[in-house]
Order: C-alpha cells, then sequence, then structure tokens
C-alpha cells in the first residue's frame, strides 16, 4: 500500500521566506568562496613575484660576485706585474753593482768603527759596521755594494768622523771627505 504524499503543514509564505533565506545564505557562501578565491589568486601571484624578485637577487649576487673575483684577478695580476719588474730591477742592479772592500788602521784601541757615505745619505743609522781582522790586529775591514759611479765617505771611529788620510779626499766647502771611484 502506498502512503498518501506528505502534505506540508506550513504556511506558503513560511516557504518562500526559507526558500529566499537559503538563496541568500547560498549567494552570500558563493560571494565568500569567490572572495577567497581572488584572494589565494592574489596570493599566488604574490608568491611569483617574490620568487622572481628572489631570482633577480640571486642573479644579481652571482654577477657581484663575479664581478668582484675578476678584480680581485685584475688586481693579482697588477701585483704580481709590479713584483716581476722590481724584482727585474733589482736583479739588474744587483748585477751592475760591485763588490767594493774598504779598510782602514784607525790606530789606538777603538770599539766601533763605521762606514758612511753618500750611498745611504750619510745617514749614520745606515751606516756600514767594519770588522776588526783576527789575521791581522788593527785592521777594519768591510765590504760595500756599490753601483758605477763616484762616492764619497767618512768613517766614524767611536763617535768621531774622520778620513782616512792614507786614500784620496775631496774638499766641499767645510767638509773633508775621502772619494772612491767604481768601476
Amino acid at each position: 500500500m502506498m502512503s498518501p504524499p506528505p502534505t506540508s503543514s506550513s504556511d506558503p509564505a513560511t516557504s518562500v521566506t526559507d526558500l529566499v533565506s537559503r538563496f541568500e545564505a547560498t549567494e552570500a557562501d558563493a560571494a565568500s568562496s569567490a572572495a577567497a578565491a581572488a584572494a589565494a589568486r592574489d596570493a599566488a601571484a604574490t608568491a611569483r613575484a617574490a620568487r622572481q624578485a628572489a631570482a633577480a637577487q640571486a642573479a644579481a649576487a652571482r654577477t657581484a660576485a663575479a664581478d668582484a673575483a675578476a678584480a680581485a684577478e685584475r688586481v693579482a695580476a697588477t701585483a704580481a706585474a709590479a713584483a716581476e719588474r722590481k724584482a727585474a730591477k733589482a736583479a739588474a742592479a744587483a748585477a751592475a753593482t760591485r763588490a767594493v772592500p774598504f779598510e782602514l788602521r784607525p790606530g789606538g784601541a777603538p770599539t766601533a768603527v763605521r762606514l758612511v757615505g753618500a750611498w745611504v745619505e750619510w745617514d749614520v743609522d745606515r751606516a756600514v759596521a767594519l770588522a776588526q781582522s783576527d789575521a791581522e790586529p788593527g785592521l777594519w775591514t768591510a765590504e760595500v755594494r756599490l753601483t758605477p759611479g763616484r762616492y764619497q765617505f767618512k768613517y766614524v771611529i767611536d763617535g768621531e768622523w774622520r778620513v782616512d788620510p792614507a786614500k784620496p779626499t775631496v774638499v766641499e766647502g767645510w767638509h773633508e771627505n775621502n772619494t772612491v771611484d767604481v768601476e
């Protein structure tokens, strides 16, 4: 046996109100979903832009690192070339220098004998110390490497500046100095 169709006990005006309410709720849900979808699209676009910006920054950093490495290579090459030029110049100067022996018999019993001259710009702090000979008492000797030319010099014996009367001298103004010619 069949049951009769359900009958609505509610008022038709209430049914329409319910339908309108349900429609508005559905419409609000749809609007909310649309807003959520728009927000998701915006978030995705922002994420893409952030990835692109990060990639651009990484590329810029790689370029800067490569530029810095290239600059460091140029500086190193320049420094190496300068060092090579300096070494070549020093080698040429060393090849052009001559070992010049200096000997002095100052008499007495000095404790220190030093040689100062134009090659050290008369700077006593850069003077060459003579050594007392073990083989010949009273003889003080030193060897100085000089380039060819004429040089003036003096001995500083226990703090007193003196010339060697046994060697050539030159007088300039009030100063008398020994001279040596280097060939």
